[in-house]
Formats: C-alpha cells, structure tokens, sequence
C-alpha cells in the first residue's frame, strides 16, 4: 500500500500547535472581554472585573508572543505551501500581534480607571 504525502511533504507540527494555541488565546481574550462588558452592564463585584482584566492582560501578552513565534515560523519553516498561503498566514499572525497590543493597551488603562483618582 503506497501512502500519499501532498505537494512539498508535510505540514510542520509547530506551526499546527503555534495556529491552534494562538485561536485559543483569541477566543480566551474575546470571553474575557466580552465579560468584563457584561459585568460592567450587570454590576459584577470589583474584583471579579478586575480578575477579568488580569486574564485579559495575560491572555494578550501570551497571544502576542505565539504570534510572533508564528510569524517568524511561517516564514522559516518548510510547509510545502505556495507563497500566497504563507503571505496569508504571516500577516494573519502579524494582525493577531497588534490586537494582542490594543488588548494589553486596554486592560492596562482600564484597570488604571478602575482603581480610581487618588485624592
């Protein structure tokens, strides 16, 4: 029996676990978000929105490290894809790195809110 590989041999199984790891960290950053939203709109306690600020920080912090690890990976590593499949997926990790940015920007200015004007 003759086993069939694609064109230009297989898939890396880094840049598999780098896309899926960065899907998750998205996802994680978006439930964060989108309860520390209704949290606002339903009166959670403060420490549960500041809870949900810190996951969000973090959860950003990691998305945008992945992303630069997927970056420079897409490029690096043989995948055996055309070249427009690997443009796609450099500026798609290079897209999820700059909302990794704006969603640390966020948590950081509204944790700062949060925590009030000293006077």
């Amino acid at each position: 029996m003759e086993m069939h590989i694609p064109e230009g041999g297989p898939k890396p199984i880094i840049l598999s676990a780098l896309k899926r790891l960065s899907f998750l960290l998205f996802t994680l950053c978006l439930i964060a978000l989108f309860f520390w939203v209704v949290g606002s709109l339903r009166d959670f306690l403060d420490e549960t929105q500041l809870m949900l600020l810190f996951i969000l920080r973090y959860a950003a912090i990691s998305l945008g490290l992945v992303s630069l690890v997927g970056c420079v990976g897409s490029l690096l590593l043989p995948s055996g894809r055309k070249a427009p499949k690997v443009a796609f997926a450099f500026f798609a990790y290079l897209f999820l790195a700059a909302l990794s940015v704006v969603a640390v920007i966020l948590a950081e200015s509204l944790s700062v809110l949060s925590a009030g004007v000293p006077g």
